[in-house]
């Protein structure tokens, strides 16, 4: 499942993981890395990969998270 400028990753978590199917995973779409508080309250449930984007001709940042289910 992805999103993109949906809403704080921990509501985009919370109203995704229903619909997460078995083994999936979730991609958010963020301007701005995750807070150290938005990891701290996933990283208990969630494999969390922040990945950096260089988008061309883009001067503001951009990240992809991938965020896995743990008990999977």
């Amino acid at each position: 499942m992805t999103s993109r400028a949906f809403a704080s990753l921990i509501d985009f978590v919370e109203v995704a993981q229903p619909r997460l199917a078995d083994n999936g995973y979730l991609c958010a779409m963020k301007g701005k890395a995750p807070s150290d508080k938005e990891l701290q309250v996933l990283d208990n449930d969630w494999h969390i990969k922040t990945i950096k984007l260089k988008v061309p001709r883009l001067h503001d940042s951009r990240h992809l998270i991938e965020l896995s289910y743990k008990n999977v």
